[in-house]
C-alpha cells in the first residue's frame, strides 16, 4: 500500500507533467493500492475547491467513513462536484 501525499494529488488533478505524477498515473493503471489519510485528503480539498478548514474536515470524514451528509451549505456543493460525496438531499 502506498500512501500518496497532498502535492502529488494536487499535481496529478491540475494536469501537470511531472515525474511524480506519471508515476501516480502508473500505480493508478496498475491497479495498486493507494491510500489517503484524513489530513491527506482535507488538503486536498483546500487545494482544489475551497479554504474553509472545517468544511474540509467534514467532507473528508464523510468520504473516509462512507457515510452520507445532509447539509445546507454550499461549500459541499463545490466539494460534490469533485468527489464522491454522498449527499442526503
Amino acid at each position: 500500500m502506498i500512501l500518496v501525499d497532498t502535492s502529488v494529488w494536487i499535481d496529478f488533478f491540475a494536469g501537470r507533467d511531472e515525474p511524480h505524477v506519471t508515476e501516480l498515473e502508473q500505480l493508478i493503471a496498475n491497479s495498486e493500492d493507494l491510500a489517503l489519510c484524513g489530513i491527506v485528503l482535507m488538503e486536498i480539498l483546500q487545494g482544489i475547491t475551497l479554504r474553509k478548514t472545517n468544511d474540509c474536515l467534514i467532507a473528508a470524514t464523510t468520504l473516509e467513513h462512507h457515510c452520507q451528509l445532509l447539509h445546507h451549505d454550499n461549500d459541499f456543493s463545490l466539494i460534490e462536484k469533485h468527489f464522491p460525496l454522498r449527499v442526503r438531499h
